[in-house]
């Protein structure tokens, strides 16, 4: 495990280092990042949520906490980026821990530790202001506590993967959604009697209580403060501004770009205006865009379903991609391959497919090789835990734990689907399918005689 975790911490290290010493701080900035920042800032001055003097009801304070260690020292970029490199070695262990106490072998464990380590997917997004490897962290550490507390009979363990499960919802909202999954599985398998029925009430009280309770609070403090119905206004944002401007450039026949909201005038109380120069902080002004957005998905349900199925299979299956970063161009500076060296489109006219092909692979080579190898090891990834569920499920030990990791991958899949849908969005996924590759693995390993270590 310590040689895996090394490996993951020194390839991490390496990307970040030379994202940022070829690209600058910048390379840390996403489109989110500057509103993580303000709202950080807010909280280390005034000990405020708010952003632009107003409270902030559209991001929720989870990252922003995490932000204030690098303001407070003046470095934000800098220690951020070293305490989220931190962050995917501890999540490297985790999934070895978690496929050793369902049994697993340690070259099995190694062997999923490694694939999380390896994967494009994991590996680029530390450099980033951004909550995708805090959030995966505590997706991981959930799981681990929630199958310790279920094989060990530990109802203090569960309630401590639910308390960390409804940190991981103030880092990122989308976590609300699999805290319904949870729920509504745990209580379907309670009814049918898949688990012991006080067993199965005490989790589901359990989980009320350590998620429901700070979710429901803080969705008062946001009704309080600024009008706001819900837990986090980006739902808002992306109901209106993605998922139904989606529909309706499918209806018009045009790109996703050309009816995206914030391109455009809009009537916002009977005046021609852009979203830009909405006072997004508002909760009446959220709730008006979930309720258009709401109205025009349920319009066109069976359009937005197909949208939404098409995003889902983005994420499931797309390889990464580097531009998805915005680090093509200086990478490609720092390995030796110039931006304006690849061939453009009108150059590539008239050449086959294949002549195409090996010209951009030969142009961009590292990042074409990258491509292949996350896509790999995704397909490895998948035909393993798939091994593992046709065998785990079976076992009773093993049942919920499957269960729960295949549910898991499958309801982040689900719920990241949609008009932007991609390999981004499975990185919180990653963790349970790499576990369940390791216990598909293992159970290989049983099946063929390959000797299992116990040391």
């Amino acid at each position: 495990m310590k040689k895996i975790i090394l490996i993951a911490l020194i390839l991490r290290l390496a990307v970040t280092s030379a994202l940022l010493i070829a690209g600058g701080p910048r390379m840390a900035m996403g489109p989110d990042s500057a509103s993580y920042l303000e709202s950080a800032r807010s909280l280390l001055e005034s000990g405020q949520f708010n952003r632009e003097g107003h409270p902030e009801v559209i991001r929720t304070p989870g990252y922003p906490l995490f932000l204030l260690p690098g303001l407070a020292a003046g470095h934000v970029v800098e220690i951020t980026t070293g305490l989220q490199i931190l962050l995917d070695g501890a999540t490297v262990g985790i999934i070895f821990t978690l496929v050793r106490s369902l049994g697993g072998s340690r070259t099995a464990a190694a062997a999923a530790g490694l694939l999380f380590a390896l994967d494009p997917v994991a590996f680029v997004w530390p450099v980033k202001i951004l909550t995708e490897t805090l959030f995966t962290f505590l997706t991981a550490l959930f799981l681990l506590l929630a199958v310790l507390g279920w094989t060990r009979k530990r109802p203090a363990l569960s309630a401590a993967s639910f308390a960390v499960l409804a940190a991981a919802c103030f880092v990122r909202p989308i976590g609300v959604a699999f805290v319904a999954a949870l729920f509504g599985a745990l209580l379907l398998f309670t009814l049918l009697g898949v688990m012991d029925r006080r067993r199965g009430a005490l989790l589901c009280g359990l989980l009320v209580l350590c998620t429901g309770l700070p979710i429901g609070l803080w969705s008062l403090r946001n009704e309080r403060v600024a009008g706001y119905h819900g837990f986090s206004g980006i739902s808002a944002i992306n109901t209106y501004f993605y998922n139904a401007a989606s529909v309706q450039a499918t209806l018009e026949g045009v790109p996703f770009e050309h009816t995206y909201p914030w391109e455009k005038t809009i009537l916002w109380e009977g005046q021609p205006t852009t979203p830009a120069q909405l006072p997004v902080w508002k909760g009446p002004v959220l709730n008006e865009f979930r309720r258009r957005g709401l109205a025009i998905l349920r319009e066109h349900l069976s359009l937005y379903s197909r949208i939404h199925l098409a995003g889902s299979l983005r994420t499931a299956f797309e390889g990464f991609k580097f531009d998805r970063l915005g680090s093509v161009g200086v990478l490609g500076v720092f390995i030796g391959q110039k931006p304006d060296e690849t061939p453009s489109g009108a150059a590539l006219q008239g050449r086959g497919f294949l002549a195409r092909g090996v010209a951009i692979a030969r142009h961009r080579s590292v990042i074409v090789a990258c491509t292949l190898f996350s896509a790999a090891l995704l397909a490895l990834g998948y035909l393993l835990a798939f091994t593992a569920v046709l065998s785990g499920v079976p076992r009773e030990t093993l049942r919920i734990p499957v269960l729960l990791l295949a549910g898991t991958v499958l309801t982040f899949i689900l719920v990241s689907g949609g008009p932007v849908g991609g390999p981004r969005f499975r990185l919180p996924a990653l963790p349970a399918l790499y576990a369940l590759a390791g216990l598909g693995l293992s159970f290989l390993q049983e099946r063929f005689g390959a000797p299992k270590s116990t040391v």
